[in-house]
């Protein structure tokens, strides 16, 4: 029986889309990817981070990071949820340090 895991809900365009488009300045993207992964994410912060707070602080960090890193996506290495997986787990670890 294979392991369910939780996925990145789906957006309008696709998160792999829509990283595309925030790596070319795209706002609106940019907004759909913090409405459709957004409460995915924080779900995922909030398992490790009983303090709201500072769970807060973590989601805007990761999305800075989406703004200013996603020129870095690159859908033939990996999808979109992989690649917000691994900046939140920086970010997470980040905050360890």
């Amino acid at each position: 029986m294979r392991k369910r895991t939780r996925a990145v809900p789906d957006a309008p365009d696709g998160i792999d889309a829509l990283l595309v488009k925030v790596a070319q300045r795209d706002k609106t993207a940019l907004k759909v990817i913090y409405q459709s992964a957004g409460p995915w994410l924080y779900t995922m912060i909030r398992a490790s981070e009983d303090n709201e707070e500072a769970a807060d602080e973590i989601l805007e960090a990761v999305f800075l990071c989406i703004w200013d890193q996603a020129w870095l996506f690159n859908p033939r290495q990996e999808s979109g949820a992989q690649w917000l997986s691994r900046l939140l787990a920086r970010q997470m670890s980040n905050r360890l340090h």
